[in-house]
């Protein structure tokens, strides 16, 4: 939990995702890389001007070092300012080709990192559980959609108390501040009718997220 509540930590294996080499295995090519939590083809919602972590495997390792993530042992693979082995377990469910292939590819992806990952497809009821009851995993692959463009319909997913807000779900006051600044501007967005005000408030929202990369 501790290298996931660091930010870089994040930015960082975002950055060793090469989203390319999965839209060419896995989707054969029919596919763009895509960061933020608006679709590209979203335009009357989406913020054009967000942050992106193109594929980068020198800057990932980079800022792993800057936050003390390094291969002491020369095993080739990272540890964390304790001596910790950085390794963890990505869950998703079974009988899903896509998901498995794309956890295939980002395990092998994040290894040239030097972090070891168990990419572990398990029953999708277990899976709910786990996300939704025990809160027993450390990552997993999954995907949110909802057939409502509007920024409402993703409540339950950017407020810190939300249900879906799976990377520290069901907090009773938010975690850091800006969760707490994502709260009161989807709460604003909410209460306003003129479209070019929520669209600023919702721009605000996008690029925090995209910023703190959750």
């Amino acid at each position: 939990l501790k290298w996931f509540l660091n930010t870089n930590f994040r930015r960082a294996l975002s950055h060793a995702v090469n989203q390319q080499s999965i839209v060419d295995a896995v989707l054969l090519g029919h596919a763009t890389p895509h960061w933020g939590i608006v679709h590209v083809a979203n335009s009357k919602w989406r913020n054009q001007n967000i942050p992106t972590y193109p594929y980068n495997l020198d800057k990932a390792k980079e800022m792993l070092k800057q936050e003390g993530f390094i291969d002491e042992n020369g095993d080739g693979f990272l540890e964390d300012k304790e001596g910790n082995r950085v390794e963890f377990t990505i869950l998703t469910n079974t009988g899903n080709t896509r998901r498995e292939q794309i956890g295939n590819i980002v395990s092998s992806d994040f290894k040239k990192l030097g972090i070891e990952v168990q990419f572990k497809p398990i029953d999708f009821n277990l899976l709910v559980s786990k996300i939704q009851d025990t809160y027993d995993y450390e990552a997993m692959l999954l995907g949110l959609a909802g057939g409502d463009m509007d920024p409402c319909s993703g409540m339950n997913v950017w407020k810190s108390s939300g249900f879906t807000h799976y990377w520290w779900p069901e907090q009773e006051k938010p975690a850091t501040w800006w969760e707490a600044k994502v709260d009161s501007l989807m709460d604003l967005q909410a209460t306003i009718v003129d479209y070019e005000k929520r669209k600023k408030i919702y721009d605000e929202v996008q690029y925090i997220l995209s910023d703190q990369c959750p």
